[in-house]
């Protein structure tokens, strides 16, 4: 009887086994969501995972992992001693297909995001320890989001599922578009033109590389005088010539236990074809309204009106205090618009 040891048969990308997915709205990111495991600190929790052996042979596997500092999220240095995990059975018989319980220990308060591989083969799974859904960084998720390149990869090799946590509970962590880096929402697939910044921050495209960045408005001014940026940041204020009117923006029937539904109507007050138009409503998280049929072929005539509806899931507001509504979009397919007016929903 063999110990069975992976080789190495080809280079190949994998995505993380972990579940991540963003929604994208042309060049703009919707938001960004993990399925974490979440633990306790000074807790045992256990995860159980099948062994389905698809190529049969008298060989053993070794099922030993280990936890390691996968350096996404610690607050303290990290040692073997603060988080163990131990597997039983320790090996499998490849004859047959074969269940496998991981304890893991969290012990001394450790706290941070913990890398335990390998769970799948070439792939990273992160554990959270001692942390709770609104203190993972939104570089953490980034950094998840991104596909691995590896080569350990094995023809012979068990596939593994996990089928059963303890103690361990699996959540959804999501962060909106802005609260990633410029240069990691165009690594997330969004359009320079479509980054989004932080309150009090405007975007700027930089001359030299075509890159965004997000500054203060004062130097967002002064960079443009220069000949060294161009700024797509949206003037503080509705101003008389925009093109674009708020008709209304108000709840709706049915109601969603989700979050309320929202109507938001606009309307092209300008002298010219509106060919394409969008607006985010900044609350608690970003929500875009897509006015989808709007386009170079069905454009949004002058005197003409438009509706969109969004459910805004986990958001709240209050009636009488005013929102930021950013409305963006390009008039007869050459002069891009961006500004923001603040609303009251009804």
């Amino acid at each position: 009887m063999k110990t069975l040891h992976l080789t190495t048969i080809a280079l190949v990308l994998v995505l993380s086994s972990q579940l991540a997915y963003a929604t994208t709205y042309g060049g703009h990111l919707g938001p960004i969501t993990i399925q974490m495991p979440f633990m306790k600190t000074n807790s045992t929790g256990t995860i159980t995972i099948k062994y389905a052996v698809y190529y049969p042979q008298n060989d053993t596997f070794d099922t030993t992992f280990a936890v390691y500092d996968s350096r996404l999220q610690n607050t303290e240095p990290f040692t073997l001693k603060d988080l163990t995990i131990n597997a039983e059975p320790k090996s499998i018989n490849l004859l047959e297909n074969n269940t496998v319980t991981y304890t893991i220990v969290a012990k001394n308060n450790i706290k941070g995001v913990y890398g335990i591989g390998p769970i799948f083969p070439c792939s990273k799974y992160s554990l959270v320890v001692g942390l709770n859904e609104s203190e993972i960084m939104p570089s953490t998720l980034f950094r998840l989001s991104m596909p691995v390149h590896c080569g350990v990869i094995s023809s012979d090799a068990p596939v593994r599922e996990i089928i059963n946590y303890d103690g361990i509970v699996l959540k959804n962590v999501t962060r909106t578009q802005d609260q990633f880096s410029p240069i990691e929402q165009i690594q997330l697939g969004s359009n320079s033109t479509d980054v989004q910044c932080k309150q009090g921050l405007d975007l700027i495209i930089k001359t030299h590389d075509n890159m965004p960045a997000c500054v203060k408005p004062d130097t967002a001014n002064i960079l443009a005088k220069r000949g060294w940026a161009r700024q797509i940041a949206f003037e503080p204020n509705i101003a008389s010539n925009h093109p674009i009117e708020l008709v209304s923006i108000k709840s709706v029937p049915p109601v969603n236990p989700g979050g309320p539904v929202i109507e938001l109507t606009l309307k092209n007050t300008g002298t010219t074809p509106i060919t394409n138009l969008k607006a985010i409503l900044q609350l608690s998280n970003n929500y875009t309204f897509d006015f989808n049929n709007v386009t170079p072929a069905t454009p949004l005539a002058p005197d003409s009106s438009i509706s969109d509806t969004k459910i805004l899931i986990g958001a709240g507001f209050r009636t009488e205090s005013a929102y930021p509504l950013v409305i963006s979009g390009i008039e007869n397919d050459m002069l891009p618009f961006r500004y923001s007016v603040g609303v009251n929903i009804r």
